[in-house]
């Protein structure tokens, strides 16, 4: 069954749709939860709809899986093929990565934005048109910022990542 975190965000997410749908008043989902109720829960309750509580779990693998697969271009375009496999290598059997591809929560979402973003900015490189690469990754990690409040720790890091690009 469902753990506490997962039935919460998928209940939110049917209420939100509800709410969408038919109108009426919802919880107060913004006091407490730890991302924007209007991102990830709907999302989510689309695919628990379709797929159940494994579709849901499933999505949260898929994003995972995408974080990696970004994981490895970003690494092997910055420092070459083998060390991408290693990081990548390295990155799928720690046990977060494993925790975060098992369960129907706000974070591989948020966590696979944020690895988009990274991609992003390291693609802009040399390109004529990467203020628009930029401008990309910006939105897609203010979009993950909204998808989990606290992916904004890794702000810095993409940012930091978009000067040496930019240098």
């Amino acid at each position: 069954t469902a753990f506490q975190d997962e039935a919460l965000y998928l209940r939110a997410g049917h209420l939100e749709w509800a709410s969408l749908l038919h109108g009426g008043a919802l919880p107060q989902f913004p006091a407490f939860f730890s991302g924007a109720p209007v991102i990830y829960p709907p999302l989510a309750a689309l695919v628990d709809s379709v797929g159940g509580l494994d579709g849901a779990r499933l999505l949260s693998l898929a994003f995972m899986l995408g974080a990696t697969a970004l994981l490895y271009a970003t690494t092997g375009r910055l420092f070459g093929k083998w060390a991408a496999f290693f990081a990548t290598v390295l990155f799928a059997v720690i046990g977060p990565t494993l925790h975060l591809g098992s369960f129907a929560t706000y974070d591989a979402m948020a966590l696979f934005l944020v690895a988009l973003a990274s991609w992003l900015v390291v693609q802009a490189g040399d390109r004529a048109d990467a203020t628009l690469w930029m401008a990309g990754a910006g939105v897609t990690l203010a979009v993950a910022n909204l998808t989990l409040y606290p992916s904004a720790l890794f702000d810095p890091v993409v940012i930091l990542l978009a000067l040496v690009v930019a240098f």
